[in-house]
């Protein structure tokens, strides 16, 4: 992990939806990006801080997640792969928390939501 991570809307609804999403498989960044109504092009960004700080993992398309045994599809033919995500146990943690903070904050006030390192 690469120290705080200042929890976003968009980084807790993203964690939200990893939370409700298959863990064998993953979801896509469009998946993602359709399910919250997001622009695609904000998406990876996101993910890529959640990864650094291991609250998400991600894997290319015809490959397993970190310590799988085998990948949960095949290598596309004929496009590039597409990359996987899914939230990983720290992930289900953080997101308890701050919605456990944010419930006590009494709402969706986003500031009072704490760093985790």
């Amino acid at each position: 992990m690469e120290g705080a991570f200042e929890i976003t809307r968009r980084a807790f609804d993203i964690l939200a939806e990893l939370m409700e999403g298959d863990r064998t498989i993953g979801m896509t960044g469009l998946q993602l990006c359709e399910a919250l109504s997001i622009p695609t092009g904000t998406i990876h960004p996101t993910m890529a801080r959640l990864e650094r700080s291991g609250f998400a993992e991600s894997r290319c398309e015809g490959e397993p997640f970190p310590g799988a045994k085998s990948a949960p599809d095949s290598q596309p033919i004929g496009r590039p792969s597409r990359r996987f995500y899914r939230i990983t146990g720290g992930g289900r943690t953080a997101a308890a928390a701050w919605r456990q903070q944010r419930s006590r904050a009494g709402g969706p006030d986003w500031s009072v939501l704490p760093k985790l390192a």
